[in-house]
C-alpha cells in the first residue's frame, strides 16, 4: 500500500536485449545508471510468470533502489520521446512534480541510451515488460514491513499494515513493486510507434486493461488491499464492468468487521492515517462501483449477488431480495447461488418473511451441504418460533461432521477472497502475448 505522510493509507492483508551490447544482468549494480542497463538487461532475461533470475536479483534491490530505478525509467522514456534529459520533471503518483538532477557523464549515457533504443515500439516494451517483471516480483515475494523512512522520499512508496483475526499486527514501509508496475502503465502510450512529444493515454491500452482486471483480482484473492490501486483502474477503465466489480469488492471488504477492527486496533506512525472510512460509507462506495458494474454488463451474475449483499448490510432488504432473485435467475454457478439463496434467506427474514428465509436456507444448504452457515440460520428461525426440537435439529448437523475437513466446507468462511478467484486464468491471458517467440 502506498501512503505519504499526512496522507492515508490502506492495509495490506497478508492472511491474512541487452542495450548498448554493454549491459549485463546483476544483483548489485555499482550506479544508477548501471542499475537501470542492468534492469533493462532483466527485461529481456525475464519470462512472465517465472520466479527467474531476474526476479531474484531485481528483487534484492533496496527499496530506495528501486524508487531511483523508476525516476531512472521515467527519464530514459521521456528520453526516447524527444525530451531532454537534463532536467525533466515528473510526477511521482500524487505528490508535487520532482526535478531529475544527474551528473554530466550520467546525462551523456542517458542521452545514449535513449538514441540508441529510439525505434518503434520501444517504449511500450519498456514499459509493460517492466511494468510484469515488478508485478511477479511484488507477486512472488510476500510483503514485509522495513522501518519507516525519516522523510518522504522522491518516488512511489508504501506503507503497509498485516493483519491477522481482526487485529493490527505490525506496521511498516513496504517494497513499491507494485507502484513502480503502476506507475511504469501509466506512461504507456496510444500510439504504435515512438513519436516525439506523444503523450501517455494508458486507457486505450489493452495490456493496461488486462493488468488491471489480473492484479485486482489477484490482490483480492490474496488479500492485499490498496484502495489506491483499485481506484486508478476504476478511474482509467470507467465502463469496465469486471473492473469496476473488483473496485466495488475491496470496498465491500474494507467495510468487513475483520478490517475495521484491525483499523481501530493499529498504532500509526504520528501525521499517518487510513484511507478507510466507516463501514456504512465502505458500503455505499461498494454499492455505487456494483451499480456501475452491473449497468454496464447486466447479465453479470456476481456483480448482483454482490450489489444485494451490500443493500442488505446496508439495511434496503427489499431492494436486496428483488436484486439477489434476480441473481439466482442468471447463473447455474453453485457457489454463486449458494451466496445469493444465504443472503436473501437474511433478507427474507429481515423483512418478517420466515417462509420464504427458510425455503433460502433450506436451498442454500442443498448445495453445500457441510457448509454451517444456512444450519445456524435455520436453527435460529425455529429458535425464533419457539420450535426448540427444529433448532435442535438444525445445529446438530453442524456438530455431526467427523472431520475437520468437511467441517470448514462452508463458502461464507472465503467470501471476501472468492471474488479473485478467477485471478490465475486472467494472469495467464495477460502474460500469453509476452510469452511468443516476438515477444513485444
Amino acid at each position: 500500500m502506498r501512503a505519504t505522510r499526512r496522507r492515508s493509507f490502506a492495509p495490506a492483508l497478508i492472511v491474512v536485449a541487452v542495450v548498448g551490447g554493454s549491459a549485463l544482468l546483476s544483483s548489485s549494480p555499482p550506479t544508477r545508471l548501471a542499475r537501470l542497463e542492468s534492469w533493462l538487461a532483466a527485461l529481456d532475461l525475464h519470462q512472465p510468470g517465472a520466479d527467474d533470475r531476474a526476479v531474484s536479483d531485481v528483487g534484492s534491490w533496496p527499496v530506495d533502489q528501486i524508487r531511483t530505478l523508476w525516476v531512472d525509467a521515467n527519464v530514459l522514456v521521456s528520453a526516447i520521446r524527444g525530451a531532454d534529459p537534463d532536467g525533466i520533471r515528473f510526477n511521482p503518483g500524487e505528490r508535487r512534480p520532482v526535478r531529475s538532477s544527474y551528473t554530466r557523464s550520467e546525462l551523456k549515457r542517458m542521452r545514449e541510451l535513449a538514441r540508441n533504443m529510439r525505434r518503434p515500439g520501444a517504449t511500450s516494451r519498456i514499459l509493460k515488460r517492466g511494468a510484469l517483471l515488478h508485478t511477479d516480483i511484488a507477486m512472488m515475494n510476500p510483503p514485509r514491513p522495513e522501518p519507516l523512512p525519516v522523510r518522504v522520499p522522491a518516488g512511489p512508496w508504501r506503507i503497509m499494515m498485516n493483519t491477522a483475526d481482526g487485529r493490527s499486527m505490525d506496521v511498516g514501509q513496504a517494497a513499491v513493486h507494485w507502484e513502480v508496475a503502476r506507475l511504469l502503465l501509466d506512461l504507456v502510450s496510444a500510439a504504435t510507434v515512438e513519436v516525439t512529444g506523444e503523450r501517455p493515454d494508458p486507457a486505450r491500452d489493452p495490456t493496461v486493461r488486462d493488468w488491471y482486471r489480473a492484479t485486482m483480482a489477484f490482490a483480492l484473492r490474496q488479500e492485499q488491499l490498496e484502495a489506491g490501486h483499485f481506484a486508478r483502474g476504476a478511474q482509467l477503465f470507467p465502463d469496465d464492468a469486471e473492473i469496476l466489480f473488483f473496485a466495488g469488492c475491496v470496498h465491500e471488504t474494507f467495510a468487513a468487521p475483520h478490517i475495521q477492527s484491525a483499523i481501530r486496533s493499529a498504532t500509526l506512525p504520528f501525521g499517518v492515517s487510513f484511507d478507510i472510512e466507516s463501514d456504512r460509507a465502505e458500503l455505499r462506495q461498494a454499492e455505487s462501483l456494483f451499480r456501475r458494474a452491473v449497468a454496464s454488463n447486466p447479465g453479470f451474475a456476481e456483480a448482483h449477488v454482490r450489489l444485494g449483499r451490500v443493500l442488505g448490510r446496508l439495511g434496503h432488504h427489499a431492494d436486496a431480495v428483488a436484486e439477489l432473485r434476480h441473481a439466482l435467475t442468471l447463473t447455474d454457478d453453485p457457489l454463486l447461488l449458494y451466496y445469493a439463496d444465504l443472503f436473501l434467506a437474511a433478507d427474507e427474514e429481515a423483512l418478517g418473511h420466515v417462509d420464504a428465509a427458510r425455503d433460502a436456507y433450506a436451498h442454500a444448504a442443498s448445495r453445500f451441504p457441510a457448509a454451517q452457515s444456512p444450519r445456524l440460520g435455520l436453527s435460529q428461525l425455529a429458535r425464533r418460533a419457539g420450535d426448540r426440537a427444529g433448532a435442535l435439529k438444525a445445529m446438530r448437523h453442524v456438530f455431526d461432521p467427523s472431520d475437520d475437513a468437511e467441517r470448514s466446507d462452508d463458502p461464507w468462511w472465503i467470501y471476501y477472497m472468492t471474488n479473485g478467484r478467477n485471478a490465475d486464468a486472467l494472469l495467464a491471458e495477460l502474460r500469453q502475448p509476452f510469452l511468443t517467440n516476438d515477444r513485444p
